[in-house]
C-alpha cells in the first residue's frame, strides 16, 4: 500500500511518495522533546541516540561532531541503522568534508550485518573504485547480496501490495550494477565472486532469512506484518518544502529519501535522511515533514499503530506536468 501524489508549482515540482514498510510496536511512551530524548539516549537507548543524532545534524546550525558521537554510541551497541547512517554522513559530506574511505568502512560494517542499502552502496563503491581499490569481485559480491535480499520479497511476500517501493528501486539498481560488473569479469573472477556470495549467506543464515522473507527490521532491514486487517497512513496536511536560494542557484535536482515513523497520533518522528541532495534541501524537507505534516495513522485490526515509512521528495526545477 502506498500513497503517491504529484505536486506542481511554477518554481519546483515535488514528488512525494509515502511507502508503508513496517508496523512498529507501539511503546507506552515515545520521547517527543529533546530533553526526554536526551535522557533516553543517555540511558543507552540506541533508537533515541540515532534520533538525537539526526536532530543535531538537521538543525539550522548543525553539529555533525555531536551527531557522530551519538551515532557511534548506538553503533557500539550493534545498531545497524547507526552504522549505515555514519557511512552516509561521510559519503555525502553532511556537515563535514566527504571521506569515501571512512564511508566504505562504515558501510561495510552495516553490510556485514545485513543492511541491504549499505550492501548496495558498498558494491557501488567497489564498482567505481571510490574510497576503496576498484574490485570487481567485491563489487559483484555486495551488489548480488543487495539484489537477492531486496528482490526476495518480489516472489516471497504474501501481500504484493504491501511490498515497499523503495525495495523495488534498490532491487533494480543492484541488478543493473551487478550486470555491468558481470560483463567486465573474467570467468575465474565470476566464479570467485559467486563462491564468496554463497559463503556469506552460509555464515549469515538468520540475516538472509529475515531479509529475504520480510524487509526493514529494527536494525535496518523490512519486517512483514502479521496476518490481519491493516490500513496504511493517509496524509492529512503536508505543506511542501521549498528550494533554498543556494540550491536554486546551483540548479540542483534529484531525490531525497527519508525514513521516518508515522506515530499513532498522526505526528512524524525518527526521521533519517537515507539519500540527500545537500544545499539545505535535506534540512528543509526534514523540518517541514517533522514539524508540520500530519497523518491519519495506520491501523492494524482497527487499532492505531506506529508505522515505519520512507518518503521520497523529488526536486525538479521548472518542470511542467
Amino acid at each position: 500500500m502506498r500513497f503517491h501524489k504529484m505536486v506542481q508549482s511554477a518554481a519546483v515540482c515535488l514528488v512525494v511518495t509515502i511507502v508503508l514498510a513496517v508496523a512498529v510496536p507501539v511503546r507506552a511512551q515515545q520521547p517527543k522533546d529533546r530533553q526526554s530524548l536526551l535522557k533516553a539516549a543517555e540511558q543507552g537507548d540506541p533508537k533515541a541516540q540515532v534520533e538525537l543524532a539526526n536532530i543535531y545534524l538537521m538543525e539550522p546550525d548543525p553539529d555533525p561532531d555531536e551527531s557522530l558521537s551519538w551515532l557511534k554510541r548506538a553503533a557500539d551497541q550493534g545498531d545497524t541503522t547507526a552504522l549505515f547512517r555514519i557511512g552516509q554522513i561521510y559519503h555525502q559530506g553532511m556537515g563535514i568534508p566527504r571521506d569515501y574511505r571512512l564511508a566504505a568502512d562504515w558501510f561495510r560494517k552495516a553490510a556485514e550485518k545485513g543492511h541491504t542499502t549499505a550492501q548496495l552502496n558498498l558494491g557501488e563503491l567497489y564498482r567505481t573504485g571510490t574510497g576503496v581499490a576498484q574490485d570487481r569481485i567485491q563489487a559483484y559480491k555486495w551488489l548480488s547480496l543487495a539484489e537477492s535480499e531486496s528482490g526476495a520479497d518480489l516472489t516471497e511476500s504474501p501481500d504484493r501490495n504491501f511490498f515497499p517501493t523503495v525495495r523495488k528501486l534498490e532491487y533494480l539498481s543492484a541488478t543493473r550494477s551487478r550486470k555491468l560488473v558481470a560483463g567486465q569479469m573474467a570467468y575465474g573472477e565470476l566464479a570467485e565472486a559467486l563462491r564468496q556470495v554463497k559463503e556469506w549467506k552460509s555464515a549469515h543464515p538468520q540475516t538472509s532469512a529475515v531479509n529475504s522473507r520480510t524487509g526493514v527490521n529494527p536494525s535496518g532491514a523490512f519486517q512483514r506484518m502479521s496476518p490481519g486487517n491493516k490500513t496504511s497512513p493517509v496524509v492529512l496536511y503536508k505543506p511542501l518544502p521549498g528550494y533554498t536560494d543556494e540550491a536554486r542557484k546551483a540548479k540542483v535536482e534529484g531525490t531525497i529519501l527519508i525514513e521516518c515513523t508515522i506515530h499513532k497520533d498522526g505526528t512524524v518522528g525518527d526521521l533519517v535522511v537515507l539519500k540527500g541532495l545537500g544545499y539545505g534541501l535535506d534540512e528543509n524537507a526534514v523540518n517541514k515533514i517533522k514539524n508540520e505534516w500530519r497523518f491519519q495513522p495506520g491501523t492494524f485490526n482497527g487499532e492505531p499503530i506506529d508505522v515505519k515509512t520512507r518518503i521520497e521528495v523529488v526536486y525538479n526545477l521548472g518542470r511542467k506536468r
